[in-house]
């Protein structure tokens, strides 16, 4: 079945754009009693803020986020690498062993 419908599977962040934020947004609850959280974010590396800037500026330009000046609820933003798969190669003694290729960074 998900093969077969696949088309309604496939959105990037340019098919987004356009569509009705309610659509894709969320709700938390939260009791009455609990006391907002604001975490300060962690230093990045240079490369590493290249990406997060890169990825927040997509995120504001298809409207997936926007703007809270005031907001008492922070989290930071986590960059991760992407792994993809884990090619089997030889090492000196001819034994196999199975790496991690990085092939980006993936940001939470």
């Amino acid at each position: 079945m998900l093969r077969e419908h696949s088309e309604a599977l496939e959105w990037t962040l340019a098919t987004l754009k356009g569509l009705s934020p309610t659509l894709c947004s969320h709700k938390i609850t939260v009791e009455s009693d609990t006391k907002p959280k604001r975490d300060h974010q962690q230093r990045l590396n240079p490369p590493m803020m290249d990406v997060v800037q890169k990825e927040i500026l997509k995120w504001l330009d298809v409207g997936v986020i926007y703007s809270i000046a005031d907001s008492r609820w922070v989290s930071p933003t986590h960059v991760v690498p992407k792994q993809r798969g884990a090619p089997v190669v030889q090492n000196k003694e001819g034994e196999p062993i199975p790496t991690r290729v990085q092939s980006g960074w993936r940001v939470h």
